[in-house]
């Protein structure tokens, strides 16, 4: 993560862990939160590179990855893999659900920017989550419309039982 930028290690770190636990993971780790830098001299080191908090002066600001780490913890926390899908268009989605019928589904695109209808059946509420963690609560009527692109999307949601879409729908806009 030396030399790139905290947003392209807040999306890197999305991705990975979605994967990562897909694939069967069970235990994980993301850099760090123990550097401190009383005197405020580390900023661009290997050390500063890879910790999620801002620690100059030993004020363990969160940084970018630090929000998007906690979101995907909380988001994952006890589901289990469910499905993935790569749709025509280059959307990537997965789902995960616990056996409540809490359910994560991360979305994002390589490529540019696509707006699509994100399609979940019989759910009422969605809550999309940002990389920011900024966070909005969308009334579903079948599903959603949301921008895809590089940027990882958090959707949660309750569904007992059902998988991702066969195939992504128009926007509703």
């Amino acid at each position: 993560s030396q030399g790139m930028t905290r947003y392209a290690v807040a999306t890197d770190l999305v991705k990975k862990l979605t994967v990562f636990f897909a694939a069967g993971g069970a235990t994980v780790s993301w850099f760090t939160i123990q550097y401190p830098d009383s005197k405020g001299t580390a900023r661009g080191t290997f050390g500063d590179a890879h910790c999620t908090f801002d620690c100059k002066y030993n004020q363990y600001n969160p940084r970018l990855d630090a929000i998007a780490y906690y979101n995907m913890v909380n988001g994952i926390c006890i589901k289990k893999f469910q499905e993935e899908r790569t749709y025509a268009d280059g959307v990537r989605a997965f789902l995960y659900r616990d056996k409540d019928g809490k359910c994560l589904q991360v979305l994002w695109r390589e490529d540019d920017r696509t707006d699509v209808f994100v399609p979940i059946a019989g759910v009422g509420r969605v809550e999309l989550v940002r990389i920011d963690g900024s966070r909005l609560a969308m009334a579903s009527k079948g599903g959603v419309t949301v921008g895809v692109s590089r940027e990882p999307l958090l959707l949660l949601y309750d569904q007992k039982e059902g998988g991702l879409a066969v195939r992504l729908g128009e926007p509703a806009l």
